[in-house]
């Protein structure tokens, strides 16, 4: 008879197949979907009973599938195969990609399916021979010295998962000489240190995790002369207190480094000095409050990405961010921080920045300084702040912008009713953008049609909850680029012809559900060439003569089994008589209308109306030339606790006229200025409050080139 797990196994399996090989199927009934299923199945089965066979017991609930497509060779798959002990294989000569027994669910969690592997007892794979094992989401307490015998020259990945009381077992690992990948989850472990974590056989590994484990302090020397190949270390979940500098120093190849929920809030100075070779630093879920001057020193040549997300970092705290020179830096993740301001001169340095993450902090305002340095930045978040406005000419300094979020502005505190406003002149610099997400931000709608008119080469435009009442006519006459609009869950009563103009050979996807549109109108939706998506649900339509061009083109997708069919739902509002009918539901000669309904007639703009718009005066870019650029840059910049020294190197000293320095503590907004002798190539200011940030920007006045000037500001922190 045959197993239900293995039946359970293949249905889900033909079911993926499904989705995979039909994504826009959808079949009638259920006959025909356990037709589908039984077809799909029948092909797994045969695939694999014409291959090898499976060495996996018959009634353990454990199948042979194929890898993933880019690879060849199977997997063993026993997730959630309700095995409490490893069962007993058939030797197999073949040699497996993975051997898999985790599970959907934690083990904590009550489940039937569940593995729940508590032993590993000796030669528990005997005859077998895999490149992976996941023991991950068990709860394991004992290994045995041998377990994993007869895998040393195969086993390259292997994730386990203990019982948070049970040690770490590294005599058994230590004989997996091929190790590349090895993941450690929910044992007992405090000390990671020389004589406590034995991986000195491991000297292929690359990859090494310590997630969910009572481990409060990394020793020195533990991986001295160690994991010489190691490239990525992760950190997660831990009790460690106080970042491990010394710990992790010997590290020298390390590529990918996260310290994650850890219950660290420093980083210390020159943290990361010795790992030249870090290209990705995750640092989030921290409740990080201090970045230490310097704390980056050491991988700013390298590193690629930085993540400070979710940690409790204010604008007086990330100086060390801007005091640094990033030449590599792509993605910068500040999100869900307590900025309130961005700092002059924050991201000065950050010229290859490509992603900037400054979402749910606590903005008010984007000043037109803020994003000075970011030539080459391409997506930008700042949403789920408090933001009202953004300054003119912000966005002069980041040319290459692609994609813009604002939604969700002033959503963070309960009640707020300011409005975002979003001008003509505050959208300058934006020649490129192509996706502009305002969702749910309550915005200025006269203010915004008119910045929305500068911003030509839109491809997705998202404008749903943000309180628009009527969309003029013509506002897309130059937008023929723009192929998703969403204008879902406003205030609009009417779409017509006039109003979408201008999007007929271009539009893909159209979104006005939740509103107040009770008509739509056949001149202004039969025109659309490209149109594949129509969202209008929600809508209370008045279910008349005007909808008979939707019944039928309704009927139409129903007969073609089309995929819009089943996303569309139209329901009738009024009148009376067809309240809450799906339209489809309804007779079609039912959809009637009075004796006075003239049919109208659609419209031809060949051209369309002229519009007039007042013409805006364009905003002179602040930002440095590129033949000043190449004069001068700062060198070093020293912090002692009440000093702070720059130095600078300049190409051709007689071009410049002078310098000027000002600085002003973070937050007390009260400038002091200094004049440099013009044949300086240093400054030192001394006096300063310990343990304190300051913003210093550095004003070079240029002869002979139009009496330009560049200004450089840099955050610094004196040390305590």
């Amino acid at each position: 008879m045959e197993n239900d797990s293995d039946h359970c196994n293949a249905y889900n399996q033909g079911l993926l197949i499904t989705f995979v090989l039909f994504p826009f199927r959808f079949v009638d009934n259920i006959d025909n979907m356990q037709w589908t299923i039984f077809m799909v199945f029948f092909t797994l089965v045969g695939k694999s009973l014409s291959g090898q066979s499976c060495p996996a017991p018959a009634n353990s609930g454990c199948t042979c599938v194929d890898g993933p497509p880019d690879s060849t060779g199977r997997v063993i798959n026993c997730r959630d195969a309700g095995l409490t002990s490893i069962p007993v294989f058939t030797p197999s000569d073949e040699v497996f990609l993975e051997l898999t027994f985790s599970n959907i669910q934690s083990p904590s969690v009550y489940c039937d399916r569940c593995n729940k592997i508590t032993v590993v007892p000796d030669n528990a794979f005997q005859g077998i021979k895999f490149k992976a094992l996941d023991l991950s989401k068990n709860s394991v307490t004992d290994f045995k010295t041998g377990a994993f015998a007869g895998l040393e020259d195969y086993l390259e990945e292997l994730v386990i998962q203990g019982s948070s009381s049970a040690p770490v077992p590294y005599t058994a690992i230590s004989r997996l000489r091929k190790l590349k990948k090895l993941s450690l989850s929910h044992f007992s472990q405090s000390i990671i240190g020389r004589d406590s974590t034995d991986i000195q056989s491991l000297m292929n590994l690359e990859t090494l995790e310590f997630k969910n484990m009572n481990t409060e302090f990394i020793q020195s020397d533990a991986f001295k002369d160690r994991v010489p190949m190691l490239k990525r270390l992760v950190l997660e979940n831990l009790k460690i207190r106080t970042f491990p500098v010394a710990g992790i120093a010997e590290l020298t190849s390390l590529e990918h480094l996260s310290a994650v929920n850890l219950q660290i809030k420093e980083i210390p100075y020159q943290a990361f000095a010795s790992l030249h070779n870090l290209q990705e630093l995750v640092l989030s879920h921290n409740g990080l409050t201090t970045l230490r001057s310097g704390c980056f020193d050491g991988i700013q040549d390298t590193l690629r990405y930085l993540g400070l997300h979710i940690n409790n970092l204010d604008e007086s705290s990330v100086g060390a961010i801007a005091s640094e020179r990033w030449d590599r830096l792509e993605q910068l993740n500040l999100g869900h921080n307590n900025i309130k301001v961005i700092p002059n001169g924050l991201f000065y340095n950050m010229r290859s920045l490509v992603y900037l993450n400054i979402d749910s902090n606590w903005l008010t305002k984007i000043e037109s300084e803020d994003f000075q340095g970011l030539d080459s930045l391409q997506f930008l978040d700042v949403s789920y702040n408090n933001l009202q406005a953004i300054e003119d000419g912000a966005f002069l300094k980041t040319p290459k912008l692609q994609e813009l979020d604002i939604r969700g502005e002033n959503t963070n505190t309960p009640g707020n009713k300011a409005t975002f406003l979003l001008t003509e002149r505050s959208v300058q610099g934006l020649d490129h953008l192509e996706r502009l997400i305002l969702a749910d931000t309550l915005t200025d709608e006269a203010a915004l049609w008119g910045a929305l008119k500068r911003l030509t080469n839109l491809q997705v435009l998202k404008l749903g909850g943000t309180g628009i009442t009527e969309i003029p006519d013509f506002q897309f006459e130059n937008n023929a680029q723009l192929k998703y609009l969403v204008v879902d869950n406003n205030k609009l009563t009417k779409l017509t012809e006039q109003q979408l103009y201008g999007l007929t050979d271009n539009l893909v996807s159209l979104n006005i559900g939740n509103n107040q549109i009770s008509e739509l109108d056949e001149c202004a939706l039969n025109k659309f060439t490209k149109l594949e998506m129509l969202y209008i649900n929600n809508l209370p339509l008045h279910c008349d003569c005007k909808l008979v061009w939707l019944f039928d083109w309704l009927n139409e997708l129903r007969i073609k089994q089309d995929i819009k069919f089943y996303l569309i739902r139209a329901v009738c509002n009024t009148p009376s008589l067809l309240a809450n009918t799906n339209l489809l539901s309804v007779n079609r000669s039912h959809l009637v209308c009075d004796s006075s309904y003239t049919p109208k007639k659609c419209n031809n703009f060949t051209p369309p109306p002229s519009q007039t718009t007042t013409p805006v005066l364009p905003i002179e870019p602040v930002t440095r030339s590129s033949l000043a650029d190449g004069i001068f840059s700062f060198e070093k910049i020293s912090e002692s606790s009440s000093t702070v020294r720059f130095e600078w190197r300049v190409t051709d000293p007689d071009k410049i006229e002078k310098y000027v320095m000002d600085y002003q503590l973070l937050r007390t907004f009260q400038w002091q200025s200094v004049e440099v002798p013009r044949t300086a190539l240093s400054f030192e200011k001394e006096n300063l409050r310990k343990n304190s940030n300051y913003l210093f920007c550095l004003t070079v006045v240029l002869r002979d080139l139009d009496k330009s000037s560049i200004r450089p500001c840099v955050v610094v922190n004196t040390l305590s």
